[in-house]
């Protein structure tokens, strides 16, 4: 061995193994930023972690990363934070921790100043060696068979099955361990560095390697470099030759992190560097203007760095390139020779050497630039407010300076198309405009199909489509557009159109429509173009980022293979700036594929080769099962009480890239019959009341391309039952049941024979009573029949007759109070008012009447009253209306006429009658009321000398239906009365009749018993 260690000696010396090949940071070297690929984020106190500054970082088996800082332990799954510290973790004295490592078993290690804990199957516990106060500053590391190595300044030893074993005692201070990805350790002594691995030691260098460097730290990485920190400048190992990499003075240490996707990347103190071909450039970004302690990368590629005070920053790949402007861009094209862009403010760049150049051209200066396209000849037009100008092989020429145009477009014919501002749509030949067609508004996309038709959108009206100039067909909102505004056309190679509208997605093929919105799986109904990428999938840009979807799917679900579409979104997470997209703007797809999207203060562009789908399953992981406040420990068989109420399931998926992209779903077996599915924020499921049995839960995961971890985490486990609630007990319950039923039965029987008899007594009682309330049951459901009728008939009139003359009372009401009637006009309409007032009255009394007699049933009130003076009452009552029509009433009942019978109902009769003959009686003639009393009743007759009845109409007065004729004076009626008095009469043991003789007047008579 020591020969071994003299020959490597030897063969540094001789063959002067330190190769300078250094790269020199100091200031002549300019800084260049090297973050325009990378999305940088930044996570502090504001994202739920407890400090902004740490102390380590480590990425643990399940991919959990794990934080030290001076207020605990941080776990950090990308999404949330779980803390352990003095106030969760009673095992903690401390919340100061400093190195962090871990095993492929799972185990994380991590020290304060006194103690090294580890965390295993969601318990931390103290390691039993417990560090001297003086050997506070210590390493540590993971050797192959997952022992963990420490070394305090004086001291090496590992722990294993908890038990510490020396490697080595010193009389160094800069005692330190590392270890690489395959398991070796290697550690400093003084000077010189070691490898041990499979039991041997080995001399990797020495201070004639390293002259006059004091050895910081070292890190060994997967290609088998080693990498060496010192105070004169950081070098690597490759097993044959020390490098020097970095030449810079230097009292602090480097962090390294080489051969990652991204490049190689150094820390020092408050500098970030980053290799980019031979050439380190530093990374120039405000929040590496501290120091900054810790870099790696973690299993998604991402780099993390610590920032002093500043948080965990997060560096990712942009999947969306993005190259801002100071001015909103209208639209962009991409050909084999250049790249241009151009907006608002008549500025037309190319993108030559990494770099936007202004192009010369002859649109006016400040003009708006809406669209650029170039033709299949190679001719590029550019539309403008104002003007519009062809470019061909740098050749310019500027057309129709004075108009405004929105959109040019070369069809398959080479004809020109023209939109201009607003609304109408030209053809160009010979440099002429030749107008085709006037829109109701503005035209925002055209494209022609394999047939030769012009497809034309507007902004307001739907799409119409035009063969040679005329239109065709006509579709909008109104006959199954998700909208009239339509921003953009899309033509596949089947012909198929597909339009990008306010409220979605629509595809129209062989002019049958399907719409996509949000409910059917799209990403947003805000869609503003349609660009198809090599892979057959549509990328659509809405207001904060671009929606995918594949065309395919798209296709099936129109055709109902599947019910619901996949849409994938990429935004500020991927790299999409924050100020959005406009419905105006014209997308373009460029010769080599790339896709470019204007923006409101850039363009985005989308290389589909760059962007590689993630098929990498997320981890799933079930962090706690609580039940009623209790965590249970969920490596063992879990087994709960009976009794328990409230079951709460937190779970969790890593995903360090994008983790507000992740979606959940869950079922709990047994109980669930569905899946469950939540968003990235609601990572728990809570169950109450469950029943005893057993369960098994199962939670899954879905990344960002929409791929589900079908295996996801599942737990069993069982609820016990009550003692009531065994088999034991159900199957004595179910016995002693059976006895008390029979012991029950027994008894029933006996008692049932006793109540036969007397029951086949009691039905024959019965039969008699049955046979009698039979009858009456017949006599009431005739009776129920008529009331229904009558029931009827008082609806039908108070909806038609009482309706009427109220709603003309209200119009004059309404009339006087806007105050446009005057006082002449209410006069004039008074005794209209009158007229209708009275026949409310007469209605209103007529049927509170014939309610109450209803209601209370037919008790005759019988009292003795002066006929005389209730008939003078009347001609009293009808006072105004005799005076109106110059009429008579005759009152010959003789004076002291007392008659002892219901006064309220001779009134109601006396009061139609009257009424009545009132209605039919003309100008100046008589009405006389008589009386006279035979054998116990009274026989009242009101005769007139009016218009008389026709015998027709004698034949309905006193009829079911309603039946009524205007009066002399056109005065309304009912048709009420007559029927509510015959009906009333009769069931008072009255009668009435009429006698009548067309144009000779009427004489009716009613007859009521008197006492």
């Amino acid at each position: 061995m020591y020969f071994l260690l003299l020959s490597i000696l030897l063969f540094f010396c001789v063959s002067n193994v330190v190769v300078f090949g250094q790269i020199n940071l100091d200031k002549s070297n300019s800084p260049t930023n090297t973050l325009d690929d990378m999305i940088v984020d930044q996570f502090t106190v504001a994202n739920g972690f407890p400090v902004s500054t740490f102390g380590n970082m480590y990425q643990d088996s399940k991919g959990y990363i794990w934080l030290t800082s001076y207020e605990g332990i941080i776990r950090f799954d990308g999404f949330k934070c779980d803390i352990f510290n003095t106030e969760n973790t009673a095992i903690f004295t401390e919340n100061s921790f400093f190195e962090i490592v871990g095993d492929r078993q799972g185990r994380v290690y991590f020290n304060s100043t006194k103690d090294i804990f580890v965390y295993e199957n969601g318990k931390i516990e103290k390691v039993i060696v417990q560090t001297e106060k003086e050997k506070q500053m210590i390493t540590m590391a993971i050797d192959v068979q997952d022992r963990l190595w420490v070394a305090s300044p004086k001291e090496l030893f590992y722990i294993e099955n908890k038990q510490k074993h020396i490697f080595k005692q010193s009389e160094s201070t800069r005692l330190k361990v590392a270890n690489d990805p395959q398991g070796n350790i290697f550690f400093i002594e003084d000077k010189q560095i070691f490898s041990y691995s499979k039991g041997e030691l080995t001399i990797i260098l020495t201070e004639k390697d390293l002259p006059k460097s004091d050895i910081g730290s070292i890190k060994s990485y997967k290609d088998g470099t080693l990498w060496i920190s010192t105070d004169r400048g950081l070098y690597y190992f490759d097993g044959q030759k020390i490098h020097r990499e970095i030449h810079q003075n230097s009292q602090g240490g480097w962090q390294i992190l080489p051969n990652t996707t991204t490049g190689v990347w150094i820390t020092f103190y408050d500098q970030i560097y980053r290799k980019i071909g031979n050439q380190y450039h530093r990374v120039i970004h405000s929040l590496f203007k501290s120091p900054n302690y810790s870099i790696f990368e973690d299993r998604e590629k991402n780099i993390w760095i610590i920032a002093h005070r500043r948080g965990l920053i997060r560096l990712k790949k942009r999947k969306v390139n993005y190259y801002p402007s100071d001015y909103v861009i209208n639209t962009v094209l991409e050909n084999d020779k250049q790249l241009i862009r151009a907006g608002e403010n008549g500025i037309i760049e190319s993108f030559e050497d990494q770099k936007w150049k202004k192009l010369v051209t002859k649109i006016q200066k400040g003009a708006r630039i809406r669209n650029i396209r170039q033709d299949k000849d190679g001719k590029i037009w550019i539309s403008a407010y104002p003007s519009l100008l062809s470019i061909d092989n740098k050749e310019q020429k500027l057309y129709f300076a004075e108009k405004s145009f929105r959109l040019s477009f070369r069809d398959k014919k080479k004809r020109l198309w023209l939109s201009n501002y607003p609304n109408e749509l030209f053809m160009m030949n010979n440099d002429q405009l030749e107008l085709v067609q006037r829109f109701k508004s503005s035209i925002m996309a055209m494209k022609d199909d394999q047939q030769g038709n012009l497809w034309v959108a507007t902004a307001g009206n739907g799409v119409f489509v035009l063969k040679d100039g005329l239109i065709q067909k006509h579709y909008d909102d109104q006959n199954g557009l998700r909208s009239h505004i339509v921003f953009n056309i899309y033509i596949d190679n089947q012909n198929v159109v597909w339009l990008a509208c306010n409220g979605g997605l629509s595809r129209i093929e062989n002019e049958k429509i399907t719409n996509f919105n949000t409910k059917d799986g799209l990403a947003n109904d805000q869609v503003y173009d349609i660009i198809e990428d090599d892979q057959g999938v549509f990328w659509m840009p809405f207001a904060k980022g671009l929606a995918t979807v594949s065309r395919k799917m798209l296709n099936d679900f129109a055709q109902k293979k599947i019910q619901k579409i996949v849409s994938k979104v990429y935004d500020q997470r991927d790299g999409v700036f924050s100020n959005g997209f406009t419905p105006t703007a014209y997308s373009a797809k460029g010769t080599n594929g790339k896709m470019w999207f204007p923006a409101i203060d850039g363009v985005c562009m989308v290389d589909q080769k760059q962007i590689s789908t993630d098929s990498t399953l997320l981890p799933v992981h079930l962090e706690h099962f609580i039940v009623e406040n209790d965590t249970l420990n969920l490596q063992e068989n879990i087994v709960i009480e009976a009794g328990k109420k409230h079951f709460h399931f937190q779970f969790t998926a890593i995903c360090m890239y994008a983790p507000q992209s992740v979606r959940f779903k869950y079922r709990l077996g047994g109980f669930d019959t569905e899946w469950t599915e939540n968003d990235y924020q609601k990572r728990e499921a809570i169950y109450t009341n469950l029943q005893a049995g057993k369960y098994i839960f199962k939670v899954l995961a879905c990344n960002s391309e929409g791929i589900w971890n079908e295996i996801g985490v599942t737990l069993p486990f069982e609820i016990k039952a009550f003692w009531y609630e065994t088999w034991a007990a159900r199957i004595f319950a179910m016995l002693f049941l059976w006895f008390l039923i029979i012991f029950f039965y027994q008894i029933r029987v006996k008692q049932l024979k006793k109540r036969q008899i007397l029951l086949e007594k009691i039905v024959a009682e019965r039969t008699t009573e049955i046979s009698a309330q039979k009858d009456e049951i017949q006599m009431q459901a005739i009776h129920l029949q008529e009331l229904n009728h009558i029931k009827d008939r008082m609806f039908s009139i108070i909806s038609h007759d009482l309706r009427s003359p109220l709603a003309q009372l209200e119009s004059i009401l309404f009339l006087l109070e806007t105050g446009s009637m005057s006082q002449a006009d209410l006069q004039d309409l008074m005794p209209l008012i009158n007229q209708n007032m009275r026949y409310t009255s007469d209605l209103t009394n007529n049927l509170l009447f014939w309610a109450k007699t209803q209601i209370k049933g037919i008790e005759p009130k019988k009292e003795e009253f002066d006929l005389y003076e209730l008939v003078e009452s009347k001609c009293n009552w009808f006072e105004k209306e005799v005076k109106k029509k110059e009429i008579v009433l005759n009152n010959h009942v003789s004076p002291n006429t007392i008659i002892k019978t219901d006064q309220n109902l001779v009134d109601m009769l006396l009061r139609n009658l009257v009424g009545n003959a009132i209605k039919f009686s003309k100008k100046g003639e008589n009405i006389r009321i008589k009386s006279k009393i035979i054998d116990k009743n009274i026989n009242i007759s009101v005769i007139d000398a009016g218009v008389g009845i026709s015998p027709e109409n004698l034949k309905k007065i006193f009829g079911n239906k309603n039946f009524s004729t205007k009066g002399t004076n056109d005065e309304q009626g009912t048709g009420l009365g007559l029927v509510f008095c015959k009906e009333l009469l009769e069931k008072y043991g009255g009668q009435i009749w009429v006698e009548s003789e067309q144009n000779k007047g009427s004489n009716f008579t009613f007859v009521l018993p008197i006492l």
